[in-house]
């Protein structure tokens, strides 16, 4: 997953109600993504954070290669209408290796003198 993140500029007096993302494709060429992060939802609004899974970036139209930067502009959105693009931002590479394990925790009900039982999640 490719995690991106951005602060909410002013909002002019109305707040904002979505945003959208617009991440460039191989070809140089910026689209709207909607399939994995539409930006209208509760979550996004709130966090301003929206992930996207490495299968789309590397899929058309994106195409994306590895060790290809990934740049993406926001539009930010309100009653009155869209913001300007933002800053063009990047950061991320595609990378194929798996995320690393999340919440690791003892697992005590196998813990013993001799053996240490830990719990996690894939990222």
């Amino acid at each position: 997953m490719v995690k991106v993140e951005w602060s909410d500029s002013f909002d002019q007096g109305s707040p904002i109600i979505g945003y959208k993302l617009f991440i460039q494709g191989h070809d140089g060429e910026y689209r709207h993504e909607t399939t994995e992060c539409d930006g209208n939802s509760a979550e996004v609004i709130a966090n301003r954070v929206c992930l996207i899974s490495l299968s789309r970036l590397t899929a058309a139209p994106y195409s994306m290669v590895l060790d290809e930067s990934i740049w993406v502009k926001v539009i930010a959105k309100n009653i009155y209408g869209d913001s300007e693009f933002s800053v063009e931002g990047n950061g991320a590479l595609i990378k194929l290796v798996p995320d690393a394990p999340i919440s690791l925790a003892s697992d005590f009900a196998v813990t013993n003198a001799f053996t240490i039982a830990l719990t996690w999640l894939n990222g």
